[in-house]
């Protein structure tokens, strides 16, 4: 169900969704989780809240989870930003974040990470790919876009990237410029256990107007 400011249902989605598994899916499954894609129309800009819950039929447990979201205003010049996605990967040996430049080359890793569940406990010495998109309404390939990613822990910035020009090519088809960004998060072993954010933020140079953070909180679980 998706949920307006006023409280009232705007589009909501039910249907039985039988499986029929092989013992090497059902693995994967169980490793991995399913997805299930939901498309919500969002007629105006503004916050939402997002629920969705699942029973299985045959044990009637049910379990269920609510996200809030903002659909921003975009297009007539205007830049915004999506939501950030997170998916654990592989492992690594010490923390850092690595940035995408914002190259084509993170068009994989994008894809890599919204076809997937996302992750939002990670252990010590994981590594995660982070994706969002930038909507820059202003059509303009040579708008001088740059972004830049922060690591922060009880307010205290861990690590700050510095702005780098971003230069992926937007998708085609859209009325105004969609760019797809991926990046690297790669955790330390010793990095000790608790809540973290990773912030994101793209602006357009010598415009501190139009600057535009988004962040995701998650947490180090040992």
């Amino acid at each position: 169900m998706a949920i307006g400011d006023n409280g009232k249902l705007l589009d909501g989605w039910r249907r039985e969704v039988p499986l029929a598994l092989t013992d090497q899916n059902f693995q994967l499954i169980r490793e991995h989780g399913l997805v299930i894609t939901v498309r919500s129309p969002a007629k105006e800009p503004g916050p939402y809240q997002m629920r969705a819950a699942v029973e299985d039929l045959t044990s009637k447990h049910v379990g269920s989870a609510a996200q809030f979201l903002e659909v921003p205003e975009v297009g007539g010049g205007r830049l915004a930003l999506s939501g950030v996605l997170l998916k654990g990967v592989a492992g690594s040996e010490s923390p850092q974040v690595e940035p995408s430049s914002g190259s084509d080359a993170s068009a994989g890793l994008v894809d890599a990470v919204l076809l997937t569940p996302e992750v939002r406990v990670l252990s010590p010495g994981d590594k995660a790919v982070y994706a969002y998109e930038i909507y820059d309404g202003l059509k303009d390939d040579t708008a001088g876009l740059q972004m830049a990613t922060a690591l922060i822990r009880e307010g205290k910035i861990l690590y700050q990237s510095p702005f780098a020009p971003v230069t992926a090519s937007p998708k085609g088809g859209g009325k105004m410029r969609a760019i797809p960004i991926a990046g690297t998060l790669a955790l330390g072993t010793d990095m000790p256990a608790g809540p973290y954010t990773l912030q994101v933020t793209v602006r357009r140079p010598n415009a501190k107007k139009l600057e535009r953070k988004q962040w995701l909180d998650f947490e180090i679980r040992r």
